[in-house]
């Protein structure tokens, strides 16, 4: 088989996207895509689901509260009303002893102190005496916090019943609650509403506000003490002005109150989340290597659940440069004095958990995406490397080599689709002594054109001496299995006469009969007329040389292999080289002077007793290279002139092998021509 050149062809190069990355790629959309809606699906109707129960609790403790108050509010004040009717009557003039008073206490422990006031003339004041010791508190104490509410005094004269939070007074959850009285008088009560602390709900912010603002009563006392006005609060702006006794909102809020809080922001949207709790133990470790993805996850929700409760009718946005929460706020307006029972559940604390859950199931489907594309990558290697193999032969075989084979072993259709190419590799190989694979692949590259070429070419012509007289032997000899015998013994003399021409870069044409049709600088050329051409003659030389060992080994009488005599005419000139023959088979050669020449110097041989006799075009090429012996000119068919031919002793300098014309008939066993 003739040399073969790469084509530069790389299957892995031509492979922009491999089988094994669109598995990965569609495995990795089918479980983010699933995992993602199953999640995004679990989160909001979980959300709404938390939600609707947040409100309904929220909106029964605030309800419970607001009962609780309501029933301290208005048993103090009926309480109260009672004790001063009693004790002051319509004069205005206490008329009530201590013991009457010891005994009305009792039954009303919380009230700290009642009153009675008639403008111009002293507060009239009866104080509990079991809150001198308990509150470290005096009747002229008392007395200064009362005098001190001119400004309540003065509504309450004009028919309002005004409570206020008197805890920054008396260092304790006390309420004063001022109402009008008979006439042109005022009368009031000063309380505790440490009992309300019961009512408050476990997790909720509770406190209670009255009409003005003020936080009258709050689960955290310090909050209460420093006697914080919610009118500058959005969601109680809004509370107020509802004509509804009972409500909830959504709404931004700084249940701590604290005076640095500041007016506060603007409704929030639901949806709007803060930082979920970080996971302990293994869990920590995980969701830090993953917290920049789960960020942007967490991101993604945060946005899609506020674009889907935009649709809940809540306006404005959290403020993010304001120390504020959001909280569920339920509210209920009481009947007394204007007073509200507001309840508040921390918004972001609702949804803790199924964010918990959420960041936990993102995890999951990270984990679940990573270990699905190790299992693809690893799986398709099953596939993916047998296809590369049968790549590389592909290429392989486009370069003309179909000696390879695919070990591939698979057991489903890749292994039926190796299995059929091993098959049409065998058929390929079997074609390939039918035609020159090596020319076919050049012409399937369009290295070699359809068309003819010109081309300076060195032709060699090689026949067996007295071949038909051998064929006559092995017919006599062998009878019906002489075509079998000389069918051996003529494969085993080509083949070693076509290693040579393939190891010179030659191109081996045609068989004809015993004759052998060679020529250099066509199909593969070393670059110049004159290396083609010694290649031409270094084939001859070979070609010599392996005949000689091929007559040694044989055994004598062997009729089956008898030795062999051959003669070479090779001349070079310029030929017409292409692809001749029909539409349905084509064989590349060459016509033209020099391959008649060629074949008529090849018949010249064995009258002018030397087997390689070359043409004095190719001499001119390569006479320096090789020790030759111009023979006589003889006169050729075709040709006015008698040709000179050279005939081809050994390389040059070569100390090895025949030195002159003699010694090479001597060692060949070529008779001298007759003078």
């Amino acid at each position: 088989m003739a040399q073969k050149k790469e084509n530069g062809f790389n299957a892995d190069e031509n492979v922009r996207f491999s089988v094994c990355a669109k598995l990965i790629l569609i495995t990795a959309l089918i479980v983010s895509v699933s995992l993602g809606v199953i999640a995004s699906l679990f989160y909001q109707l979980g959300r709404a689901d938390l939600l609707a129960a947040a409100e309904k609790n929220s909106l029964e403790a605030n309800q419970h509260f607001a009962s609780q108050a309501e029933l301290l509010l208005s048993g103090v004040s009926s309480d109260s009303r009672a004790l001063i009717q009693s004790a002051f009557g319509a004069s205005g003039s206490l008329s009530f002893d201590l013991k009457t008073a010891d005994f009305y206490f009792s039954r009303n422990p919380l009230i700290a102190a009642v009153f009675f006031f008639v403008p111009g003339r002293d507060i009239q004041l009866i104080v509990n005496s079991q809150f001198y010791s308990s509150w470290g508190i005096s009747e002229s104490f008392i007395k200064s916090y009362i005098e001190n509410q001119s400004a309540a005094l003065g509504r309450v004269m004009l028919g309002q019943t005004i409570i206020l939070n008197a805890a920054n007074y008396f260092s304790r959850s006390a309420l004063a609650m001022f109402f009008p009285w008979q006439g042109n008088t005022a009368a009031g009560v000063i309380f505790s509403c440490e009992n309300l602390e019961n009512a408050y709900g476990a997790g909720l912010y509770s406190c209670m506000v009255g009409a003005s603002g003020d936080v009258l009563n709050h689960a955290d006392f310090s909050t209460a003490y420093n006697g914080t006005n919610l009118n500058s609060e959005d969601f109680f702006r809004l509370i107020s002005e509802n004509a509804d006794r009972s409500g909830q909102m959504i709404a931004a809020a700084d249940f701590s109150f604290s005076a640095e809080a500041g007016e506060a922001a603007a409704n929030v949207p639901r949806g709007e989340s803060e930082a979920v709790s970080v996971l302990s133990g293994v869990y920590e470790n995980i969701k830090q290597f993953f917290k920049p993805f789960t960020d942007k996850c967490k991101e993604f929700f945060s946005y899609a659940a506020g674009v889907l409760n935009n649709s809940f009718n809540i306006t404005g946005k959290l403020d993010k440069n304001k120390n504020v929460k959001g909280y569920l706020i339920s509210y209920t307006r009481l009947s007394i004095a204007g007073v509200y029972a507001v309840t508040g559940a921390e918004y972001d604390g609702i949804f803790k958990g199924i964010n918990r859950v959420l960041l936990i199931n993102i995890t999951a489907s990270v984990l679940i995406l990573i270990i699905s594309i190790i299992f693809i990558s690893v799986f398709s290697k099953t596939f993916s490397s047998p296809l590369k193999s049968l790549s590389a032969a592909a290429k392989r075989i486009a370069c003309g080599d179909f000696g390879m084979d695919c070990q591939i072993t698979n057991k489903d259709e890749i292994g039926a689709l190796s299995s059929e190419f091993k098959n049409m590799n065998s058929a390929l190989r079997v074609f390939a002594k039918f035609a020159n694979a090596d020319v076919a692949v050049k012409s399937m590259r369009g290295e070699i054109s359809a068309d003819g070429a010109l081309k300076h070419s060195s032709i060699l012509f090689a026949d067996i001496f007295d071949f038909t007289e051998k064929l006559k032997n092995f017919s006599s000899i062998f009878g019906e299995n002489a075509s079998d015998k000389i069918v051996r013994w003529l494969n085993q003399y080509y083949s070693r006469m076509t290693e040579c021409v393939i190891k010179t870069n030659g191109y081996t044409d045609k068989f004809i009969g015993d004759g052998i049709m060679a020529h250099w600088g066509t199909a593969y050329s070393a670059g110049s007329p004159r290396k083609d051409a010694f290649n031409c003659v270094k084939a001859a030389l070979m070609m010599r040389k392996a005949l000689f060992f091929m007559n040694r080994e044989r055994k004598p009488g062997d009729h089956a292999s008898p030795v062999i005599r051959m003669g070479f005419g090779i001349t070079s000139g310029m030929v017409t080289a292409g692809q001749y023959g029909s539409d349905a088979h084509v064989h590349y050669s060459v016509i033209g002077c020099p391959v008649n020449l060629a074949a008529r110097i090849n018949n010249l041989t064995k009258s002018q007793g030397a087997d390689i006799l070359v043409s004095e075009d190719t001499w001119n090429l390569i006479g320096d290279k090789f020790i030759t012996k111009e023979m006589p000119p003889a006169k050729i068919d075709g040709e006015e002139k008698p040709v000179r031919t050279y005939a081809i002793i050994n390389f040059f300098g070569e100390a090895k092998g025949p030195q002159s014309i003699d010694e090479l008939r001597s060692i060949l066993g070529i008779e001298t021509p007759a003078n």
